[in-house]
């Protein structure tokens, strides 16, 4: 980090060559006045600089914003020997991520393997922080499962009057309770510099007394506590919403002024959907999700549609209490689930059953251990006849986290298989952790029909490729289930196969015939 900070001092008297130290870097403005290169189009790192002198040069020149150096130090320590291995998909998530994350005029640039310079075009240093912090949070997240938040720390590298580049530290908590405070936009946006990584000390150039105090205390004493601290990054955007969401979710919520125009949703129930094996020929598999009915009216929502609250607010699943709720609600589904297959199999029934689980059931180890209670105590004559779905898997996740998932899920069940989209490029990571099906579904799709039928054939010869099973939903048509065959779709489900039923049957022999002339009338 030194070195970084002396090379940025360097840039503003033009002493470092293009290219002497940096990585790669991601241009995401559009600015009005840049220097071009010689096919009219401004250089990369013409832009990464302009911008920056922007932000931190002489102050009577300088822009709105700031700048943060996002580093890697401490996830590559908690990482340890995997972190060789890893380095590429690292870098790949979190250049994602910051790409979600940024404004169309931030840009941000890769320095070395550990380092990466973001540069905040609107925002003031407390709410870039947050940005970055978010990003940091959710790389831990799906890197090793529980966001280790008390290891996060901002450090503001500030141009004093003098020119001097100073480190001041600050932690995640405090720039939290600060932004609770205010409750509003911020004056005017400061000039600053910042770094999110361990609390580790960190040498500068120059340091202040400020950048030479000990280390922070764990988050556990700030004001907020951790939980109020994941709930509030879980809300940070940008601007003015930063300060109003981090608000609330420390407060816990305010009411939802619309909730008597929103619609109330009824009980929650469970359902089955059943599933057509075209290579056994065969109806024998059902799918149970949550299911519950908007009140004074015949539509349904299903899955985790079902966590928006009577009241009318969303549940946002990356709260705590969000997080939460996704728990209790794959717990509930398997449990009447369960309980409904223990009636059954005593009446000769028998069938495969898939259970839907959420990544962020099993993300956590705390929530994970509360679902394999539960699903310990399925009898042992049940598991060779379940399955586990699993909901919600994040672009990236390395092969190691989805290993170690899929192994916790295996000695309850016959298999586990992975709800993913038509993008082929993720399931050599799928086959390698052990899931046995991909499930894909054309529903909703937005992409143009032919799109659509190339994306399911290429989606299919890679899942044959890899040995895994491939179930689509939305076969609602024959010509849907002929093109879902022809790209070697081992099960259906959908409008054609059958509706959703409040029981499951019996499996049966079907032949294609037999569903090209099914005429069950649809629940709709």
């Amino acid at each position: 980090m030194p070195k970084l900070l002396s090379r940025i001092i360097a840039w503003f008297s033009e002493e470092w060559a293009p290219g002497a130290g940096g990585r790669r870097s991601m241009i995401v403005p559009n600015p009005a006045t840049l220097d071009l290169d010689a096919g009219g189009r401004p250089p990369e790192e013409t832009v990464f600089r302009q911008r920056l002198k922007a932000v931190l040069g002489p102050r009577q020149a300088a822009a709105a914003g700031c700048v943060q150096f996002v580093g890697l130090e401490s996830l590559k320590e908690k990482l340890g020997p995997r972190w060789n291995a890893v380095q590429t998909r690292v870098h790949g998530m979190i250049e994602k991520l910051l790409r979600q994350n940024l404004g169309a005029e931030d840009v941000y640039y890769g320095y070395g393997s550990e380092t990466y310079v973001v540069v905040f075009a609107r925002l003031n240093p407390t709410q870039a922080g947050l940005v970055c912090a978010k990003v940091m949070q959710e790389l831990q997240r799906l890197l090793l499962g529980e966001p280790d938040l008390a290891s996060i720390v901002v450090r503001t590298a500030a141009r004093e009057a003098s020119g001097d580049l100073i480190l001041k530290p600050e932690r995640l908590a405090d720039l939290l309770a600060k932004m609770v405070a205010r409750a509003q936009p911020t004056a005017p946006l400061a000039q600053a510099a910042a770094t999110v990584e361990a609390p580790e000390p960190s040498a500068s150039p120059r340091r202040s007394p400020a950048a030479a105090s000990p280390s922070p205390a764990p988050l556990a004493q700030a004001p907020l506590a951790q939980a109020q601290a994941a709930a509030a990054l879980a809300e940070v955007g940008r601007g003015e919403a930063v300060v109003v969401n981090v608000a609330a979710a420390a407060r816990g919520g305010e009411d939802d002024p619309w909730a008597h125009l929103r619609p109330v949703l009824g009980p929650l129930e469970v359902v089955y959907r059943p599933v057509w094996d075209v290579r056994g020929q065969a109806l024998s598999l059902y799918i149970a999700s949550a299911r519950r009915q908007r009140v004074g009216g015949r539509q349904y929502v299903y899955g985790y549609d079902t966590l928006t609250p009577p009241v009318g607010g969303v549940t946002a699943a990356g709260t705590a209490n969000g997080l939460q709720e996704i728990l209790d609600l794959d717990r509930e589904t398997l449990r009447q689930a369960v309980d409904a297959y223990l009636e059954l199999y005593d009446n000769r029934f028998r069938y495969y059953l898939a259970l839907p689980v959420h990544f962020e059931t099993l993300a956590g180890s705390t929530r994970r251990r509360a679902y394999l209670d539960l699903a310990g105590h399925i009898p042992a004559h049940l598991r060779p006849f379940i399955t586990y779905q699993l909901m919600g898997v994040p672009d990236g996740v390395p092969v190691g986290r989805l290993t170690e998932l899929v192994s916790a899920l295996r000695p309850l069940g016959r298999g586990v298989t992975v709800s993913a989209d038509l993008a082929p490029q993720a399931q050599a990571t799928f086959a390698a952790a052990g899931v046995k099906g991909v499930n894909v579904s054309l529903c909703g799709s937005v992409v143009p029909r032919g799109r659509l039928i190339q994306d399911l054939y290429l989606a299919g010869a890679e899942a044959r490729r890899r040995g895994l099973l491939m179930m689509v939903d939305g076969i609602d048509t024959p010509e849907m289930e002929r093109v879902a065959e022809e790209a070697g779709c081992t099960f259906m489900t959908g409008e054609l196969i059958g509706p959703w039923v409040d029981v499951p049957g019996h499996a049966t022999r079907l032949s294609r015939s037999d569903v090209l002339d099914n005429d069950v009338p649809l629940d709709r």
